[in-house]
């Protein structure tokens, strides 16, 4: 579980990493959210999409969570796009 905040806004994920994808759960600002991700070799780089599969977003890969591709408030700019 990580438990944290971006751009002030508080989350909580845990979840599964299996190969090249990814599966987390959990809140975003006391709503329930869950999160798939897919790692693409061509950019390095996970793309993120909603349970439904609906595309969210970019991670660019590292262990540094300031390489988000998307600028601090990376949740906040999810949550609006669902």
């Amino acid at each position: 579980s990580v438990p944290d905040t971006d751009d002030g806004t508080p989350f909580s994920l845990s979840g599964t990493a299996v190969g090249a994808t990814f599966d987390v759960s959990g809140t975003i600002a006391g709503e329930s959210v869950e999160y798939v991700g897919i790692y693409d070799p061509t950019g390095n780089d996970f793309d993120v999409f909603d349970s439904g599969f609906n595309f969210l977003g970019t991670l660019q890969a590292g262990t540094n969570p300031q390489r988000i591709t998307k600028t601090q408030g990376l949740f906040k700019t999810i949550k609006k796009m669902q």
